[in-house]
């Protein structure tokens, strides 16, 4: 070889190489993993060695390492083209079409193991290809084939571990990946492969453990990193789960990110930009996670959302947000975000998880679908048994149509397909054959779908996008899911907490679809076997629903029969009455200013109570009920979530029946110079001690606060741009004079802090008059805005603001205090405090101890607060009934779900946190006002 390469030292200096030298010097470049010099030099030979193989080799390994694919391919495929039984050639070019073209890599790879390689990267490598390309039983061919001509390797072994996987022979593939962490115990492949595998064993803290080591060992490797989200996400530990799920991005078979310049959204307020929300992976995944567009829009942005057709139509009934048909060119945008992104930017976690999506059906469609699927003459449900053929895990979700067989011999039951796509033939098979109705010819898209979805009673389904669209309209669905869940439906529970309506029938081994139908036929007669109980409703019942309703309140009935609810409502109380039996085809009324609405005895009797829940979430009240509660309360929760309620408290009047008191989740959203904050004198009890730091701690820093006495009266002198009446306390008709009127009159904002006593002596004209008068009230109890405050856009329920300095905590003696007023006469108030929460039992004479006691302890008990003429206060019966939906006796001892004081706690401190901006934009308004602004 004549030929000579001239190479420029790193001194400057030029020196000759043979082209024998050059590939010598390059291979040793490239065995020192000193690609960079190894590419240079590499890039000058082939110039004067064009069509030497090794060359062409040695250039195309080192174009691989630097990430160069297409030229690296070129380069290798010349080499292969010269000498195609080189064994080495041809497991590189398989390793560089790998990168970028898996399938081409099979032949190159496969002829590399023909040749007798003994590199077991070559079998690895082949395996996982054949299982990716849906052929496990060649691919556990090629791994045996491996181990033969390279011994037990550790790569070979963990290869044959995952198709063993893919064959459903679990058990043997961890004892392959138990040899391959013997022979290299630090391999985070290996710990990789077998987290999968312990996964799909059920062993998720296990297979957790050894995702958590692997990323220890490549903190950098997104395979690692994403399994772990995956195996944190099954467990629903949600916040650390899709953080760690952002890793997907670097992960081969997942596609990567779409490339603009414009920014990453990072959860900031967005002020009115656009934001482009990237849609990812399948149909089912668009259709969970949309719910996140208030988050979007709540943060200020305009939300456009690239759709393809089949979602199109579905995704334009959700509003407030732009649908860009991804065939068409995307408008413009400001910044973007991924659709499965948003769960880590709104930070949550199962108890934060926003509602789904709402796509509101035209009535046209519903109509449309009402008569395709023709005369109701049973239960109608609707059934999927395949997804997607292509899903990596479809042969685990997907069954055979033939399995929903036994449904079909349930009396009363209309089965109608929503299955679509190749599986559709499975219809013809003689297990269903005539008696299934296919609808695939009328689901043109899933807009169809969902509307034939609103025409049903029930679906039934494996888990596909169609769980995902019945779950989001609020159809009841059942999903048959296999024993090694998709991350979302987490584990051993029968509901998600992603769809409300959702009831989960889990395999209890792998493959087990037989015991999982057994289930799904068993409640479906159980369901239509269900006969409505006719037992009269006893007037004890009735009396003791009335102490689940606060004073003041406007109260919808909706029982049947007696009116009997009416002789029991406390003071102040409105009653209306409408049959829903009598008129269960009728839309439900809501008269003007209810607050409550009762159902005694009604779901037992009306024929789809369900629709019943539907409509009474839309009034956004309370409900108090009763039920013959045989199924248990666990699964009465569970109903009442599918229709968006959550239970607030609830008695058991006798064996069978059981009052309960629901309400809506509720999210309330509220609405600086001279201060003059006015309250009773401080004598020294909790409340007014409590309520004087309250108040000065939220007024803003530039604000100049005085304070002053409503009884005795003393105001300071001159002139205030904001009042604030009251500092938490309950006033009574001696607070209600002229002279505060007057005040009220005179300065131009006024907040009211301030809850109501004695009741019955309160001069109802002046009460109005002075709430009509305040720019804002927060009031103390429900039954202050009830009696005082409905229909009022000024009126804010508050709470009692003192359980603020009142930490939930635990008991420490197993003893009972009364706590009267000596327990903060001779002590600091913290030492007070932290008295009466050592007691598991505490007998309250005062309603600040009550509350204290209320977070600490097992029992309490209290004393009512009487005037001289003996009538209570009234206090003590608002404080219980807004804390726990009920009233106790007094003097009777009492224990109480904590979790109810907890909620109320962080409801008051929710309001509290908002005083601030309230008070801050009350005297900012005022100063513009005066300066002209």
């Amino acid at each position: 070889m004549k030929s000579a390469v001239r190479v420029q030292e790193r001194s400057g200096a030029w020196r000759q190489l043979s082209l024998a030298e050059a590939i010598a010097e390059a291979s040793r470049h490239l065995e020192r993993g000193d690609d960079a010099h190894a590419l240079k030099l590499l890039e000058k030979t082939v110039q004067h060695a064009p069509r030497i193989p090794v060359v062409r080799y040695l250039l195309g390994v080192a174009q691989v390492r630097q990430k160069r694919f297409e030229p690296a391919i070129s380069n290798l495929e010349k080499a292969v083209h010269a000498d195609e039984r080189n064994a080495d050639y041809q497991l590189s070019l398989g390793e560089a079409l790998m990168a970028e073209h898996p399938l081409e890599a099979i032949p190159h790879l496969a002829r590399c193991v023909e040749l007798g390689s003994k590199r077991p990267e070559a079998y690895s490598k082949l395996a996982t290809l054949l299982a990716d390309d849906q052929k496990p039983e060649q691919a556990l061919s090629i791994c045996d084939l491996g181990l033969t001509a390279c011994g037990e390797h550790p790569g070979i072994l963990a290869s044959r571990g995952v198709v063993l996987t893919l064959l459903d022979r679990s058990a043997e593939a961890l004892e392959c990946l138990r040899k391959a962490e013997a022979l290299r115990p630090h391999d985070h492949w290996t710990m990789v492969v077998t987290a999968g595998i312990l996964l799909d064993l059920g062993r998720v803290p296990e297979a957790r453990h050894y995702m958590e080591r692997a990323c220890a060992l490549e903190p950098g490797n997104a395979e690692a990193h994403f399994n772990l989200a995956l195996t944190q996400l099954l467990a629903g530990d949600y916040r650390e789960g899709f953080r760690e799920y952002e890793w997907r991005w670097g992960m081969r078979k997942v596609a990567g990110r779409p490339i603009f310049p414009q920014p990453v959204w990072d959860g900031a307020e967005l002020a009115g930009r656009r934001i482009l929300l990237h849609t990812e992976q399948g149909a089912g995944d668009t259709i969970q996670f949309v719910r996140y567009l208030n988050f979007v829009k709540a943060r200020g942005g305009h939300a456009i959302l690239p759709t393809p057709k089949p979602l199109v139509r579905l995704m334009g009934w959700l509003g407030g947000c732009e649908i860009a048909p991804v065939d068409l060119p995307l408008p413009a945008f400001d910044v973007q975000c991924h659709l499965l992104s948003l769960p880590r930017l709104a930070a949550t976690d199962k108890d934060t998880i926003p509602p789904p999506a709402a796509f509101v059906i035209p009535p046209e469609m519903k109509q449309k679908w009402s008569g395709i699927l023709g005369e109701k003459t049973g239960l109608r449900v609707g059934i999927v048994w395949a997804g997607t053929a292509a899903h990596k895990n479809d042969r685990k979700r997907s069954m055979a149509c033939r399995r929903f067989a036994p449904l079909l011999e349930c009396p009363g039951v209309q089965l109608f397909s929503l299955q679509v796509g190749p599986a559709v033939a499975q219809l013809a098979e003689a297990a269903v054959q005539s008696k299934v109705r296919d609808l695939a010819p009328h689901l043109t898209d899933y807009a169809e779908t969902a509307a034939a979805i609103s025409q049903l009673d029930l679906v039934i389904t494996v888990d596909t996008s169609v769980a995902h669209l019945a779950g989001s309209l609020g159809a009841p669905v059942w999903m048959l899911t296999p024993f090694a869940p998709d991350w979302r439906w987490l584990l051993e529970r029968e509901d998600s907490p992603w769809y409300p309506t959702m009831r989960l029938f889990r395999q209890p081994v792998a493959g087990d679809w037989d015991s999982v139908m057994k289930s799904v036929e068993h409640e479906l007669r159980r369901l239509l076997s269900a006969a409505p109980a006719s037992a009269p409703l006893p007037n004890e019942c009735v009396r003791m629903a009335a102490d689940f309703i606060p004073a003041g309140a406007s109260v919808l009935d909706l029982g049947a029969g007696s009116s009997a609810l009416e002789h029991y409502l406390p003071t102040g109380s409105r009653y209306t009455r409408f049959d829903v039996v009598q008129n269960s085809e009728q839309p439900i009324p809501r008269p003007a200013g209810v607050t409550h609405v009762t159902a005694l005895g009604v779901l037992e009797l009306v024929p789809d109570w369900r629709k019943v829940l539907k409509q009474l979430r839309a009034f956004g009240l309370p409900v108090i009920l009763s039920y013959c509660a045989h199924e248990g309360l666990q699964e009465l929760c569970r109903v009442f979530a599918e229709a968006g309620f959550h239970l607030q408290s609830s008695l058991r009047t006798d064996d069978n029946r059981v009052l309960l008191r629901i309400v809506p989740g509720e999210t309330r959203l509220p609405l600086r110079r001279r201060v003059l904050v006015m309250s009773c004198d401080n004598s020294g009890n909790f409340a007014d001690r409590l309520g004087f730091h309250a108040i000065n701690s939220m007024m803003p820093a530039g604000a100049e606060v005085h304070h002053g006495c409503l009884d005795p009266w003393d105001v300071p002198p001159g002139d205030f741009d904001l009042l604030i009446l009251g500092t938490g306390n309950s006033v009574g008709q001696q607070i209600l004079t002229d002279q505060v009127l007057e005040l009220v009159r005179r300065v131009p904002r006024s907040v009211g802090i301030f809850g109501t006593e004695y009741r019955e002596g309160i001069d109802r004209a002046r009460m109005t008059e002075l709430v009509d008068r305040l720019t804002i009230w927060f009031a103390r109890y429900e039954e202050d805005l009830l009696l005082y405050g409905a229909g009022r856009q000024n009126a804010v329920h508050l709470g009692d603001w003192t359980i603020g300095a009142f930490p939930m905590t635990r008991w420490n003696r197993d003893e009972t205090l009364r706590a009267g007023w000596e327990c903060w006469k001779n002590l600091p108030l913290d030492g007070a405090i932290r008295k009466i929460q050592k007691y598991r039992t505490v007998v309250a004479e005062g309603i600040e101890p009550l509350l204290c006691a209320l977070t600490s302890a097992d029992r309490v008990a209290y004393t009512e607060q009487r005037d001289a003429s003996g009538k209570h206060s009234g206090k003590y019966r608002s404080l219980l009934i807004d804390i726990f939906g009920r009233t106790w006796p007094e003097s009777n001892l009492f224990e109480f779900p904590r979790e109810a004081v907890a909620a109320y706690r962080a409801r008051t401190m929710r309001v509290m946190s908002e005083m601030p901006l309230v008070f801050n934009q009350l005297l900012e308004s005022q100063e513009n006002k005066c300066s002209g602004a």
